[in-house]
């Protein structure tokens, strides 16, 4: 059941997630700006980027910036390769300059990962700032670099925000 709580093993986790289409609008290059800058980049840790990359913009702009070898791309994922990426997703980024109610953040929440995502449109509805996640300004590269460190270092905080998501998605999202 899709909508059972469950144990989850943050210390196993080794992604950082982006899922949707590659567009400047998403704040793709926004994580782009910070990758060299997180702090357990290490063998654990993953940038995954799943989503069309229209022209492979993203891919070469990643390989200009020297950042290629820190992340992966993913073409379009569905069924069990997305669930098997989204188990192993310790915190989920969505920095969009626009947006309406994201599916990926409530595929995020449902999957206990603590999402950290911009304060536009419906976003401040699924995640809750300082509880279930963080939200941020669009842009704001500082805050974004600051909340995936304090995760990254923080197994028992991602327990929580993750717990809290999923509760926030039983109670508001979920279609029954």
């Amino acid at each position: 059941n899709k909508n059972k709580i469950k144990y989850q093993n943050y210390n196993k986790k080794k992604y950082i997630l982006f899922l949707g289409n590659l567009e400047k609008r998403k704040g793709v290059q926004d994580i782009f700006k910070i990758v060299n800058q997180v702090k357990n980049i290490n063998k654990n840790i993953k940038f995954i980027f799943c989503g069309f990359d229209k022209n492979n913009y993203f891919k070469n702009l990643s390989k200009k910036l020297k950042i290629y070898d820190k992340i992966t791309f993913i073409s379009w994922v569905r069924g069990k390769k997305k669930e098997k990426i989204l188990s192993e997703t310790k915190i989920f980024l969505l920095p969009s300059y626009n947006e309406n109610l994201p599916v990926s953040i409530l595929e995020a929440m449902r999957n206990q990962i603590p999402v950290i995502s911009t304060k536009v449109a419906g976003i401040p509805y699924q995640v809750k700032h300082n509880y279930s996640g963080y939200l941020i300004n669009p842009g704001d590269t500082k805050k974004l670099l600051i909340y995936i460190n304090k995760l990254i270092d923080n197994n028992n905080l991602c327990k929580q925000f993750g717990l809290r998501a999923k509760k926030i998605f039983i109670k508001n999202f979920r279609n029954e």
